[in-house]
């Protein structure tokens, strides 16, 4: 087993996500990026993915990012 740190789990935990949410479907154009967002009361990362992702599945982004973070809460818990 590897010992990896907190931000490669959670690009781990992103590429999970969006495999789920993608389901059999293409892959998304890009790779999804997972950055720091330019203002911190945004929050403490932010990633492109439901924005990839939206038209791949041919819904808006705002539903897609509920799904995805539906999906990283089940994997990374709730807290």
């Amino acid at each position: 087993m590897t010992d990896t740190g907190p931000l490669e789990e959670l690009a781990a935990a992103v590429r999970a996500a969006v495999a789920s949410v993608r389901g059999a479907r293409d892959e998304p154009p890009a790779a999804p990026t997972l950055d720091r967002p330019r203002h911190k009361g945004l929050g403490d990362y932010s990633t492109n993915a439901a924005m990839l992702l939206a038209p791949v599945l041919g819904e808006p982004p705002r539903e897609v990012a509920a799904r995805l973070a539906d999906e990283l809460g089940g994997l990374l818990g709730d807290d």
